[in-house]
């Protein structure tokens, strides 16, 4: 299974609501443009949240565009309001 695939089971499985958007939702719509990034929309509140840092913990998510590879598991405290969230795991 990719890692794509099992980025989008682990998100399922944990429940969280979400839609996938970007080239990945063109492939999957018949588009010949293939990518290998996964770009998902989902509901930021403090809940939605701290699924996510639970379903990712074993992947090592960092914020993508900090140089410092800051981790998301920690960064930002809980209950901070999270706006965009951009990051890179073990599986991309």
């Amino acid at each position: 299974m990719s890692e794509i695939n099992r980025l989008l089971q682990r998100l399922c499985d944990a429940e969280i609501d979400f839609v996938i958007v970007g080239g990945f939702a063109a492939t999957l719509h018949g588009s010949s443009l293939v990518t290998r990034d996964l770009e998902v929309c989902a509901i930021l509140s403090s809940g939605n949240v701290e699924k996510l840092r639970e379903t990712l913990r074993d992947l090592q998510p960092t914020h993508r565009l900090t140089p410092q590879k800051l981790s998301f598991l920690d960064n930002p405290d809980a209950g901070v309001e999270i706006h965009n969230l951009y990051l890179r795991t073990d599986f991309g």
